[in-house]
């Protein structure tokens, strides 16, 4: 299983629409979501909390889980083909799920 998190902020571009606007671009969005929302599980999205210690600088977050890097791959495609990247300033994350010990290996082996 592969986890995939996006994290993300606004960018200015996003904050001069309308709200209208900014509802029919999220339409697009989900309708060219629309095939391929099939391949993820969804984990949650949320709204960050920049209280919490060692925060990360974005706002917002989903995490999905999904059985190939192609759906992550076909995923990123379609918000750069939508415009989604020119709105807001994305990071992700992505990687396969498993057990601690081989993470703790790796740094370890640093």
């Amino acid at each position: 299983m592969h986890v995939f998190i996006e994290i993300w902020n606004a960018k200015p571009a996003w904050l001069s629409l309308s709200g209208d606007e900014r509802g029919a671009f999220m339409g697009k969005i989900g309708a060219a979501m629309a095939g391929i929302e099939t391949k993820f599980q969804p984990v949650g999205w949320g709204v960050a909390d920049k209280a919490f210690p060692h925060a990360a600088g974005e706002a917002y977050f989903a995490v999905w889980t999904t059985e190939t890097l192609d759906a992550v791959a076909e995923f990123n495609t379609i918000l750069t083909e939508n415009g989604w990247y020119d709105l807001f300033d994305q990071k992700n994350i992505v990687g396969e799920a498993g057990p601690p010990d081989p993470v703790i290996g790796a740094l370890i082996g640093l």
